[in-house]
């Protein structure tokens, strides 16, 4: 690329994440008055997952969205000398090592000063970290220490200056082995310098590995006291360090050829023209990446279009190689705008990204992100936050020519995605001497989408659809085939949510385009569009208002079903058997008809007259006794642990009876045991209808629901008994109308066992003579909270010390004269008894 200001024409980068972090006011707010210093020395370094962001004598640690994860006061993070205050710091991440290095200085009011850099333990910047004192200096300050690395050392430099006025004294720098300083260990070190005749060397950030340490310098500055080795004015130092200490370490030096640089003219601000500081055309940050060095400075050109010279960012790319070449020596500026501070670091790419501080007669200095593509010749700018008042800092201090502004801005490659770039920059957040710093994420490389959620949705559109991918910038559009989403948030670089439109059924690439690019197609970003589920029938169609029972709902587009409802109520369960089948239990419901309704991420089964549930109560039809069973005659003796299966629908019986009446007896009992009764298929309830000692015949009228293949289950638990079963009735569904004596069959529950340590309600409640015991039975079992008249239950007596009696009436109500259940002392005796219910159902 030709030397030469670019024009702004390139292609827009994506802004991937902003935020304003560090300010003057947030760092007094957090760490005292001694924080009240300006300007501020913005940097920015980028971790894994954290962002730090040092400034002035402040340390602040980011979630990459912006949450603030950890703060700390420079001024005790390191070992100052009382009387010291902290400043310059500069900070990076080095991802091979997994390690952050942190470096600045602290000096006095007599021209003190030591130079300190901080290597943290693990990863995590918020954890801890060993803190060094690099060198310590009388009546010498060691103005503005800067840190790169490759992969065996750690390189520092630094400017001393002493006396008043301050003189230049000589560069210096340093190389540590950085394997010990990893650990917290003594490290060996060599130094170079004082040296008078260099000025501001920039250790290189390594992004790539190397065993040569890279820095540079600006052999034309104004002031620089002396030229390069090779005597020109006109050309740069490109230095490269070999060796580790404790080993020998060489300076090697080339100086190849560059456009002089030109001291910049103070910059404008609305209502203040020429009043911010520029500062000098030193070289401010050095990255090495893939065989090149990437360097940027302030500069003065005259930008395209304009006719007077300003402010502008240098940038300059350097083949290191066998013999450095220079490759690319250009300005970035601004017609009619000033352009200053910029720090350079190039993608995995090689595209170019700045940070830097924009203002103008019209513009309050604002913190700027510069792109500029692989072989273009021109860049684009993005503001990362925009100013709000004229800066008044640091003003009419000695040598600078306006108020002070920042001596450099950060720039730092994303190493979990290094396709992004994260800057910092310094902006003006109102009229005053306040400033205000702020991070943002960009990218040149187009989104990619890895991934959809759900994959499918109804062909009306109005799916929310979570995207999985990267470089999601604030603004993007999201295409669902070539149909634009209805709605899009950005949530991170990494998801965002659209809300799908209307589309013919089939399948789509869902794409996300930025001002980088569109996402290309994959396989992973594929959205399908379906009809809504249709219910087409439901089998069977009616039963009982305690629910339970399992219906099988027919129709269309059934896959993926999230939901389905029998009214406003949701089944408590359900299968997708096929596209066209769903096997789904039936919730407890009032009397009459519900339509069903199928939910998948398509929609929602419109209502129509196939599906429809009916909830009914069940009426009582008396049979003539009928013989169902005699283990006497039949040979089905039932054992210890036995059962059997008896059906009880056919015949008098009608095929939807929902429960059966029926005369139990046990006969010919060999031990003490007891009968259960329950639907057939279901699990064996942990309840008895007959109990008795051994030779006794006991029976008991049970009413229960009736089980799959219209069958009933009867199981014995001790010995060996006989087993009389006589139909006395059904119960079947009717009109769904509620009268008085509708009777609703639940399985058997349970609802309490006066016996100790039973582990049941109201255990150890045993009854002595004369003693009542409130049941609280709505709520209970499956019994309705409300609405109830009586229950019926099977109520057992056990453990009888005496002769005596049983009597079950509502609570509250006077005892009447009558029993339920009698017995000699030693009996178990159980019976079937229909109790109403108080109105607290006891």
């Amino acid at each position: 690329m030709n030397s030469g200001s670019q024009t702004t024409t390139g292609v827009i980068p994506g802004l991937l994440t902003s935020f304003p972090a560090a300010s003057m006011n947030a760092d007094v707010s957090a760490f005292g008055a001694d924080q009240a210093v300006a300007p501020p020395d913005t940097q920015v370094a980028v971790g894994p997952t954290d962002v730090v962001a040092p400034v002035n004598s402040s340390l602040w640690v980011w979630s990459k969205t912006g949450t603030q994860l950890a703060a700390a006061d420079l001024n005790l993070f390191f070992p100052l000398p009382i009387g010291y205050s902290f400043t310059d710091p500069r900070v990076t991440y080095d991802a091979a090592a997994g390690r952050w290095f942190l470096s600045g200085l602290s000096f006095d009011g007599s021209g003190d000063s030591q130079v300190y850099l901080a290597v943290s333990e693990t990863s995590d910047p918020a954890g801890s970290w060993y803190t060094y004192t690099i060198s310590s200096e009388t009546a010498v300050l060691q103005d503005q220490p800067k840190v790169g690395f490759d992969s065996s050392v750690v390189v520092m430099s630094w400017n001393d200056y002493s006396g008043s006025p301050a003189t230049f004294t000589g560069q210096e720098t340093w190389v540590l082995n950085e394997s010990e300083l990893l650990t917290g260990s003594p490290f060996y070190y060599e130094y170079f310098g004082p040296d008078l005749t260099r000025f501001n060397v920039v250790p290189a950030i390594s992004l790539t590995s190397t065993t040569t340490a890279y820095a540079a310098y600006n052999c034309g500055l104004d002031n620089n006291t002396g030229s390069c080795p090779n005597g020109s004015t006109s050309a740069m130092g490109v230095v490269a360090l070999t060796g580790v200490p404790p080993s020998t370490v060489t300076w090697t030096e080339y100086n190849p050829t560059i456009v002089p640089t030109v001291d910049p003219p103070p910059a404008d601000q609305p209502g203040a023209p020429a009043s911010i500081a520029t500062d000098d055309s030193r070289f401010l940050s050095v990255t090495y990446d893939g065989g090149s060095l990437y360097v940027s400075g302030n500069d003065s050109c005259i930008p395209a279009g304009d006719t007077i010279a300003r402010p502008c960012a240098r940038m300059i790319e350097v083949a290191v190689g066998a013999t450095p070449t220079v490759t690319l020596d250009t300005d970035l500026g601004y017609s009619g705008g000033d352009l200053y501070y910029p720090a350079v670091v190039p993608d995995v790419n090689g595209n170019l990204f700045v940070a830097a501080t924009f203002s103008s007669t019209s513009v309050y200095p604002d913190a700027t992100g510069l792109t500029v593509a692989v072989g273009a010749s021109s860049f684009s700018g993005i503001t990362l936050q925009a100013g709000a008042g004229t800066y008044s800092g640091g003003c009419g201090e000695a040598g600078f020519n306006g108020c002070r502004w920042g001596d450099y801005s950060g720039a730092s490659v994303d190493p979990s995605n290094p396709t992004d770039v994260w800057l910092a920059g310094e902006y003006a957040p109102s009229t005053g001497n306040d400033w205000a710093t702020a991070i943002g994420e960009l990218t040149l490389s187009p989104p990619t989408v890895t991934g959809v959620n759900p994959t499918f949705g109804s062909i009306n559109g109005t799916t929310t659809v979570t995207v999985s991918g990267t470089n999601f910038a604030s603004g993007a559009v999201v295409d669902f085939g070539t149909t634009a989403a209805t709605t899009v948030t950005v949530g991170s670089p990494t998801e965002l949510t659209a809300v799908s439109p209307a589309e013919s059924a089939g399948t789509v690439n869902v794409t996300v385009t930025t001002s980088a690019g569109t996402s290309p197609a994959t396989g992973a970003d594929q959205f399908t569009y379906e009809l809504p589920p249709s219910v087409a029938g439901v089998s069977p169609d009616y039963g009982p208002t305690g629910g339970g029972t399992t219906v099988t709902i027919t129709g269309s587009d059934f896959s993926g079903a999230t939901a389905v409802d029998f009214g406003a109520s949701a089944a408590p369960g359900f299968s997708v058997a096929s596209p066209t089948s769903i096997n789904a239990s039936v919730p407890a419901g009032a009397a009459g008809p519900v339509n069903i309704t199928v939910t998948t991420p398509s929609g929602t089964s419109a209502l129509t007259s196939a599906d429809q549930f009916t909830y009914v109560q069940s009426a009582y039809t008396a049979l003539p006794p009928t013989r169902l069973l005699d283990t006497r005659t039949s040979g089905a003796t039932l054992g210890p642990n036995g059962s059997l299966s008896l059906k009880v629908v056919g015949g008098s019986v009608p095929s939807d009876a929902t429960a059966v009446a029926i005369n139990v007896t046990v006969t010919d009992t060999t031990a003490p045991s007891f009968l259960s009764v329950y639907p057939a298929g279901e699990p064996q309830p942990l309840v008895s209808n007959l109990n008795w000692s051994s030779g006794e015949t006991v029976p008991n009228l049970v009413i229960v629901p009736v089980g799959s293949g219209g069958e009933v289950t009867l199981y014995n638990d001790q010995g060996r008994v006989d087993v009389v079963v006589d139909l006395e009735g059904y119960f079947a569904p009717e009109p769904p109308t509620i009268t008085a004596g509708s009777y609703v069959p639940l399985t058997p529950a349970r609802i309490a066992d006066t016996r100790l340590n039973s582990g049941e309600p109201y255990s150890g409640d045993t009854l002595g003579p004369g003693a009542t015991l409130d049941i609280q039975v709505t709520g209970m079992g499956g019994v309705p909270s409300s609405g109830v008249a009586a229950v019926l239950a099977n109520v057992t007596v056990t453990d009888t010390t005496a002769p005596s009696y049983l009597t079950a009436y509502p609570q509250g109500q006077s005892q009447p004269l009558a029993s339920n259940l009698n017995w000699v002392a030693g009996d178990t005796v159980a019976n079937r008894v229909v109790i109403p219910v108080s109105s607290t159902g006891q």
